[in-house]
């Protein structure tokens, strides 16, 4: 459903698994964990589809693009033991030796939960035939950490809520869904920011609960709040047309003329024009693509990889600028 990709930034199913010969990686010494790693490898990476990174011999930068990418958790990148196998176009990451042996994950843009379901599952049942994992049958997967006992998965669906946020709602309705077993944090998940007006939802029942109900709730939830966000946004634009045109056209003018930005008003700002295109201001899909591909294009760690150079946070905020009107030039 990538028509919803104004509200809807991208979708992510996660499966908890442990080897039922091995201990828990908080228990594992390093040559275990190694050992680990090349089992995985061997068994899913028989045609070279993936990439095996081990943390331990990647620069700190090239951690923390992973993060950035959300192609590895934060967890995983500060742990030296750890290795993530990630395919081509960086739609399936299986993270090895965090907190969990594996976590099966995948990543689409939009709303794609049962796509993203289908891919986990997939590889999920290629390991399943090399490998046994850690299973009880009233418990379900068995995982380092009780909130992960059962399905071991974790879906979620990153959320742009600006017109909630400018009508003063967002914390209400954030409130209900929490009520309603759902988890909200920031871009980066857990202990993270809410910067843009970004919001990851995702489930917290993993134990008695079926898979098939697990997306399925997820997606009903999220197409609830796309329902909202766009009606407060109709509604907002016909009571304040002038205030939100201002809001949009100033931030079109700083993005595209503005030569230092650092991380926080750069996503302010494309924030600010994806609620433009949503609204019919600028360009629609298109340009909705592009803003999203730029929520990861200006954190620090993709500028000094784009660069090749350890830049100063000065110098990140004259190349975060460049980079910007550079991406926005005739297209809005």
């Amino acid at each position: 459903m990538n028509d919803m990709l104004d509200v809807v930034l991208t979708s992510r199913v996660r499966l908890a698994r442990n080897l039922q010969d091995l201990p828990f990686p908080g228990n594992m010494a390093q040559a275990e964990i190694a050992e680990l790693v090349q089992r995985v490898n061997k068994a899913i990476n028989t045609n070279n589809s993936f990439l095996l990174l081990c943390m331990q011999e990647l620069p700190e930068a090239e951690r923390h693009l992973l993060v950035e990418r959300h192609l590895v958790s934060p967890d995983l990148a500060g742990c030296a033991k750890g290795a993530a196998l990630i395919n081509k176009d960086e739609s399936i990451s299986i993270l090895i030796g965090e907190e969990d042996h594996l976590r099966i994950q995948c990543l689409l843009p939009g709303l794609q939960l049962e796509q993203a379901d289908s891919l986990c599952a997939s590889i999920d049942d290629m390991l399943c035939k090399k490998m046994k994992f850690a299973f009880e049958s009233e418990l379900g997967y068995l995982t380092a950490c009780p909130t992960n006992l059962g399905t071991g998965m974790r879906a979620s669906v990153m959320l742009h809520l600006p017109a909630l946020s400018l009508a003063g709602q967002t914390e209400g309705l954030l409130a209900a869904i929490s009520k309603l077993g759902y988890a909200v944090r920031g871009l980066y998940g857990e202990g993270s920011g809410t910067h843009g007006h970004i919001f990851q939802v995702s489930n917290q029942m993993t134990l008695g609960v079926l898979e098939e109900d697990i997306i399925s709730n997820l997606n009903t939830i999220a197409l609830r709040i796309i329902e909202r966000e766009r009606s407060i946004r109709s509604s907002l634009y016909k009571t304040n047309k002038l205030e939100i045109e201002d809001i949009v056209y100033r931030s079109k003018g700083v993005l595209q003329y503005a030569r230092k930005l650092n991380a926080k008003e750069a996503m302010q700002h494309i924030s600010n024009l994806k609620l433009g295109a949503g609204l019919g201001l600028t360009s629609g899909l298109e340009t909705q693509k592009l803003l999203n591909r730029l929520l990861t294009d200006v954190q620090c760690a993709s500028i000094r990889k784009r660069s090749g150079l350890e830049l100063s946070e000065a110098q990140c905020d004259e190349a975060r600028a460049n980079i910007v009107r550079e991406a926005l030039k005739g297209t809005i």
